[in-house]
């Protein structure tokens, strides 16, 4: 007999397994389900991941966000406090103008009402009570204007004037202002002061060594001293300043800062 196909006994024996072997339509469904759940699964870890990445982002946003509005809820909390603190600056400022303008028309109705009396009573007699009353007025003028021209020195050092507006902006005319003025030393006359307590200390003190440095030169009439001495000579017209008169102590002249001239205009 020829060759046949081996017998099922045989292939039990051997071991071996026929292969299955599966239909093509079989084939192309099951390489189709594949494919459909690779991208599936592709697709699922792609939202996966821009989930992560939106949850991430979000917990971003609320971290920044809290941290803004942190500040915010501080100043809101404050508002009230700096809304009456500038209230009240703003009210005292206002009090303040009112009362300066207050007391100028003031001061030119009282002017104008002395004018009015001065010219209506010219060349009339008047009785004491309405001389008397004139000259009140006029010493209430008086003093008002002189108040207003008295400057007041405030010893040691003054914070500068500070020229930014109420709306945060530079007033330029004010900040020139403050750039180009001068210090001035404050005035301490007080009533009966003569004119050199006007001067400054620094002024005063350069005064004196400047009065201290000049040579005042005595011119003496020839004397018998003098016309004594060898013949053919010229008589000596300058003498030296040796007597104790004429010697400045700077001691006496620290203690006594008041000059030759002070004492002059004093007396």
């Amino acid at each position: 007999m020829g060759s046949s196909s081996p017998s099922r006994k045989d292939r039990h024996r051997s071991g071996k397994h026929p292969r299955e072997v599966m239909p093509a339509h079989l084939t192309d469904e099951v390489r189709g389900d594949a494919s459909d759940d690779a991208e599936e699964r592709d697709a699922f870890a792609d939202r996966l991941r821009q989930r992560e990445l939106s949850r991430k982002e979000e917990t971003r946003r609320s971290r920044n966000d809290r941290k803004a509005h942190r500040p915010d809820s501080q100043a809101h909390a404050d508002a009230p406090a700096r809304e009456s603190v500038t209230a009240n600056d703003l009210r005292e400022r206002s009090r303040q103008e009112y009362l300066r303008k207050r007391e100028q028309s003031r001061l030119e109705l009282l002017r104008g009402q002395i004018e009015d009396e001065e010219q209506l009573f010219q060349g009339m007699k008047l009785t004491d009570a309405e001389r008397e009353r004139l000259e009140y007025q006029r010493e209430v003028l008086r003093l008002a204007e002189e108040r207003k021209d008295i400057k007041v020195g405030v010893e040691g050092y003054v914070m500068p004037e500070d020229y930014i507006t109420e709306k945060g902006k530079i007033d330029r005319k004010r900040k020139e202002q403050v750039l180009y003025q001068r210090y001035q030393e404050p005035d301490r006359r007080g009533p009966g002061a003569t004119s050199g307590a006007s001067r400054s200390e620094q002024e005063q003190w350069e005064e004196r060594q400047i009065s201290r440095t000049l040579i005042k030169g005595k011119v003496r009439e020839p004397t018998a001293a003098t016309a004594t001495d060898e013949p053919g000579t010229e008589p000596t017209e300058f003498d030296y300043i040796l007597d104790e008169t004429a010697i400045d102590f700077v001691m006496e002249s620290t203690l006594d800062p008041e000059t030759d001239a002070d004492r002059e205009a004093r007396e």
